[in-house]
């Protein structure tokens, strides 16, 4: 090994650590900025300019209450049923962010006077009761059943957008609800803004338990592989400031955070501790040749430094093509992670260096004896290699292909819910709820009728659409008429337009958020969960029905559901064009890295095959297309060729022999920390990160596999001359035919 600085003099040497300082300097007061705020709201997934987030901006700013709760009570008897409706009709009238209230008691008080004065109990009163609960409200929303052995109630609350600490408020007094409520009878809620607020616990949970847990487990990693605290501790050191002060960059530019941003940092630490680990055994080399410390560094930083630049922007292109994707968190997070990528190359080739000068270690660590195996043992593969040169490139070809057929069948991820595992409360709520034949989202239909006297073919329209098997109910101005008509005349009809225009200035509060304009609001109550295709087959029914009955009616859907399932469907996009993107702009800075048209083709081979498998994988597993899942194929091949290029330009520049020498070891150790690092998120109660988690650590295994087996035997031959450094045991026969003595001393 050549070093770089051998011939330093002390100006030089303080000329690097003055720029040392100020990258140090810099990086900590980039670190102590404060944390971006996070949103995991659907309004957060799409960009201002989007005309989707325009439309759902619109109708918020038209109408309002897009977040819905769902109450369920279920009781053996009149009076607890009573007293849980009253008590859970309370609780959301008193809560601010919600707008509007649907339950027995806005809509029956009568009847749940009658049901609480037993001397009025009579077949008149019978009678009278279930007349009421016989109207096009109850049969709509299931509001009240008095069906013995066990009556049920069903409340609903419509509310706007609001911060999740002011959610979290209604969370808890419902539970408070729940354990205050008799044995008899029970209460089950919820929503989508339970929903996002379980997102919110576990993005929190991956950044404030998952990165620091990665971070220790790293540092006993580096520790185990370096044998050296004082440079495990140099190492963590420059890597944490890296991370923490992109983060605090990008909250400072007024970016949020979301659960896909947060998986940027500890992506962010184990690529940055992964291209230390370069430097850090360059740098114990240097110290076993005899070299003082100062000097050590900063010839370990010089001589990585070509690869190493050229690595983090290979990595950070994987990263970049992710900035254009059309969802909001996916284009955050390229923003981020590309960003500290670029960041972190100074820190790791100044800070790291001057950390090194006076802090590192001033001997090499004591694991002379397997450093010596290590290297033996990769002289030993590469010529093996080559020796299977043709069939480790058909099989190469044929994985590659198979990832690329079986990747055109992968479909995205139904509805959120599905993000967490079957065990989680939210799930379970989820389940029962819809087992009661209740769902939890609703898909907001705007019909802008410029026609006066539209009601009753509004009405008709909507009745056509409920009796889709997806809609299980409905809530629109046309109900609530033939609602108010039902109780007052007992006509299950929408009043003639004199009366309608009467009682809807009668009661103006009831109709409010339901029209503006000519626009009519109908919000259709979704039963179950339905695919990306079950939506556009439905929204072409919609459509078809609606022309027929309103000719001159334009129908948009939107709100919260639609926002979510056509994020999934923009999920296959983003993942067809940020792995076209990456490879052309990986391949451009392969080539223009390389010299050799050739050498850039051949470094493509071992780089898609983590990929190619991670399909393969994942098709076996059943594991769907999500938010963290679609961004593996981009952030796969934007890491794995670090080491690509690390190997390439060793090899390059001094051979193959050297390339296994100063390359091999440290591809080793970083792809144990990253893989190790990944699988540390695996156990993730939020399955996008897990399944990224397991995609991205088994990736990087065959990436290793790529560079240290695929990738020589496909490299034109050459010498693979074993070094005479090594500490092995005399005439030693490899499979290369070489003889190798201990070295005389």
């Amino acid at each position: 090994m050549n070093a770089p600085f051998a011939t330093t003099t002390p100006s030089s040497l303080s000329q690097q650590l003055h720029r040392g300082w100020l990258i140090l300097i810099l990086g900590g007061l980039g670190a102590l900025l404060p944390r971006p705020s996070t949103d995991n709201s659907a309004q957060a997934i799409s960009f201002t300019h989007d005309k989707h987030g325009q439309t759902y901006q619109r109708f918020r700013n038209q109408f309002g209450a897009d977040e819905v709760v769902v109450i369920h009570i279920r009781a053996s008897h009149t009076q607890a049923l009573m007293s849980a409706i009253a008590a859970a009709e309370q609780q959301l009238d008193n809560f601010p962010p919600i707008v509007r209230v649907i339950g027995p008691s806005s809509a029956y008080s009568e009847v749940l006077d009658l049901l609480e004065e037993p001397s009025l109990a009579g077949e008149q009163t019978s009678t009278l009761i279930a007349k009421y609960l016989e109207g096009p409200l109850n049969r709509s929303l299931q509001l009240l059943t008095l069906t013995q052995p066990q009556m049920s109630a069903s409340i609903y609350g419509f509310g706007r957008l609001a911060p999740p600490t002011e959610w979290h408020k209604l969370d808890n007094a419902l539970l408070n609800l729940r354990k205050e409520l008799p044995q008899t009878a029970t209460i089950t809620y919820g929503g989508s803004p339970f929903l996002n607020l379980a997102l919110d616990a576990e993005g929190s949970r991956v950044e404030q338990t998952s990165v620091p847990l990665l971070a220790i487990f790293c540092g006993l990693l580096l520790y185990g592989v370096l044998r050296s605290i004082r440079l495990a501790v140099c190492i963590l050191v420059i890597v944490g400031t890296g991370v923490l002060a992109a983060d605090g960059v990008y909250g400072l530019f007024g970016l949020t955070g979301n659960l896909v941003v947060n998986v940027a940092k500890p992506l962010l630490l184990v690529i940055l501790l992964a291209n230390a680990i370069h430097i850090a055994v360059a740098f114990d080399d240097y110290l076993r040749q005899g070299y003082p410390r100062a000097k050590a560094a900063w010839s370990a930083s010089q001589d990585k430094k070509r690869a190493l630049s050229l690595a983090l922007l290979t990595t950070a292109i994987g990263f970049m093509s992710l900035v254009f994707a059309e969802l909001a968190p996916i284009h955050q997070l390229g923003l981020l992670a590309t960003g500290g990528l670029l960041a972190g190359a100074p820190l790791l080739l100044y800070g790291l260096p001057t950390l090194l000068t006076h802090w590192g270690p001033q001997k090499p660590s004591s694991h002379t004896l397997q450093t010596g195996r290590i290297e033996i043992l990769l002289h030993r593969w590469i010529p093996r290699s080559r020796s299977y040169r043709g069939t480790i490139f058909v099989s190469s070809l044929i994985v590659i292909a198979l990832g690329v057929s079986v990747g055109l069948t992968l479909r995205p991820q139904t509805h959120p819910i599905n993000f967490f595992p079957k065990t989680h409360s939210i799930v379970e709520t989820y389940n029962t709820l819809e087992q009661e034949g209740f769902g939890l989202m609703t898909l907001e239909a705007l019909i802008d009728a410029p026609q006066t006297g539209t009601l009753s073919s509004l009405d008709r329209w909507v009745q056509t659409a409920t009796s889709t098997p997806q809609i299980r109910g409905r809530l629109d101005t046309a109900l609530l008429l033939r609602e108010m008509n039902w109780q007052q005349n007992g006509q299950d009809i929408v009043p003639d337009e004199a009366y309608s225009n009467f009682l809807r200035n009668q009661s103006p509060k009831i109709f409010a958020r339901l029209e503006h304009g000519h626009t009519f609001r109908v919000a259709l109550l979704l039963k179950g969960q339905l695919s990306v295709h079950e939506l556009d087959q439905l929204k072409q029914q919609l459509t078809r029905s609606l022309a027929a009955e309103m000719p001159d009616a334009k129908l948009t859907l939107t709100g919260n559901f639609a926002l979510l399932m056509r994020s999934q469907l923009v999920l296959q996009r983003t993942l067809t064009r940020s792995l076209l993107l990456t490879l052309l702009l990986m391949e451009l800075t392969l080539l223009w890295a390389l010299r050799s048209f050739k050498l850039a083709l051949i470094a493509l081979i071992p780089n898609i095959l983590p990929l190619a498998v991670n399909v393969l994988i994942m098709k076996l597993c059943q594991i769907p297309l999500d938010t963290g899942t679609v961004m593996t194929g981009a952030i796969t091949l934007g890491i794995a060729v670090d080491d690509t290029l690390h190997f390439l330009i060793t090899w390059q520049d001094k051979g193959a022999s050297a390339a296994v020498k100063q390359t091999g070891k440290a591809i080793l150790l970083s792809t144990l920390v990253m893989t190790c690092g990944f699988f540390v998120l695996v156990p993730s109660q939020f399955l996008p990160t897990s399944h990224f988690a397991l995609l991205t650590g088994t990736a990087m295994l065959v990436a290793l596999a790529g560079d240290l087996w695929v990738l020589p035997a496909l490299l034109p031959d050459g010498p693979v001359e074993l070094p005479s450094n090594l500490l092995i045991s005399p005439c030693t026969h490899l499979s290369t035919g070489l003889s190798v003595k201990r070295p005389d001393h």
